[in-house]
């Protein structure tokens, strides 16, 4: 297995951050709830090794961040021990800067049974609380995300005060193995620009990059929109906060040319954010693209615009090389999901998201 070539760090049967970040799980059973924890929801039939390098690389650069991992052994024998769970926890620095309080997200808790995860969550609470004590912060915004199907770990958190604020479903789809064409009879997906791209019984629009001066149009409709979301379905965080994150988010993706507007007669509608993600090719020899925010103005919900947007997105990535796309949203949000189905995607994951604050 791809732990093996890392070795074990021998560590006292207690809480403890491991000498390496590698040394934190031993024992096949152990690998494969990680993989099955945390396996990219595009891969089917990719070699473990790969994915085991992939995630070794995301955990090792949570902890470059500042990260903080706990870690619980046990004897196994007279002299070897076993990690039978952790926990792992990094400062996020886009959510503290908008949200203007210090955010904590826990990518991983793995344990071999209940009481080992309880152990690990309120370790790693007291943990958090004290590094931030030491940095005179005063409150400390701790998020996860768990797999819907992982009630246990779920009731762990619950138990520990933690909140559920919504459920996160992904889709998911490998771009040349969906018909895209066929959804519409003849015609190709719509590209970057498109001053001619519409469907029948729709709206004739333009899709294109966005000009400086259509920020100011895009914000407007991202106040409005977005009400399914955690920023807004969370009492606890501000309707101005929950607007100066997606404002960010957008501005970020304006700089770096992964944004995409819907005009009709002139006036942007709509909108859609989109990524490649370049460090995959590394591990898998592929790029993965996923949509980040899709939008459209009140008056033209129902009108087809989010279906072009999207397939305008879609046929970017495509451009760009992405042989993968995925895109989530929220349980609640049935037209999304009804959308991305008649698209010929496939839900590929469910996750509950938790917070729980820190005072």
């Amino acid at each position: 297995m791809w732990l093996g070539k890392f070795g074990m760090t021998k560590i006292p049967n207690e809480w403890s951050a491991p000498t390496k970040p590698s040394a934190w799980v031993s024992g096949t059973s152990q690998v494969e709830r990680v993989l099955n924890f945390y396996k990219p929801v595009f891969l089917t039939g990719v070699d473990k090794i790969k994915v085991g390098d992939y995630l070794m690389n995301k955990i090792q650069g949570w902890i470059r961040d500042g990260g903080i991992m706990k870690t619980i052994t046990c004897g196994v024998g007279k002299s070897k021990e076993e990690i039978i769970g952790f926990i792992l926890s990094y400062p996020d620095k886009f959510d503290t800067k908008e949200l203007k309080v210090s955010v904590w997200k826990i990518p991983l808790i793995i344990g071999r049974d209940e009481a080992v995860k309880k152990k690990l969550v309120q370790s790693l609470s007291w943990a958090v609380r004290l590094k931030q004590k030491s940095a005179k912060k005063k409150e400390v915004y701790l998020f996860t995300r768990i797999p819907s199907k992982d009630q246990e770990t779920i009731e762990v958190l619950l138990e520990n005060g933690f909140i559920p604020i919504e459920t996160l479903v992904t889709f998911g789809a490998a771009i040349d193995e969906v018909n895209w064409p066929s959804l519409y009879g003849s015609r190709q997906l719509v590209s970057e620009s498109c001053p001619e791209g519409h469907f029948p019984n729709n709206l004739r629009l333009e899709i294109s990059p966005p000009s400086f001066s259509d920020l100011k149009s895009i914000f407007r409709i991202s106040d409005e929109s977005f009400s399914h979301s955690r920023f807004r379905n969370d009492p606890t965080l501000s309707l101005r906060s929950a607007r100066r994150i997606y404002r960010s988010w957008l501005r970020t993706s304006f700089e770096k040319k992964r944004l995409l507007v819907a005009r009709f007669s002139g006036v942007p509608i709509g909108f859609v954010s989109w990524d490649i993600d370049e460090g995959l090719k590394s591990f898998f020899g592929f790029a993965v693209g996923s949509i980040g925010l899709i939008a459209v103005a009140r008056e033209f919900l129902g009108r087809k615009v989010g279906k072009q947007l999207f397939l305008s997105a879609v046929r970017a990535m495509k451009d760009k090389g992405a042989k993968y796309l995925t895109v989530g949203t929220q349980l609640s949000n049935q037209s999304a999901i009804n959308l991305y189905k008649s698209l010929g995607l496939k839900e590929k994951k469910s996750e509950v998201s938790l917070r729980k604050w820190l005072r």
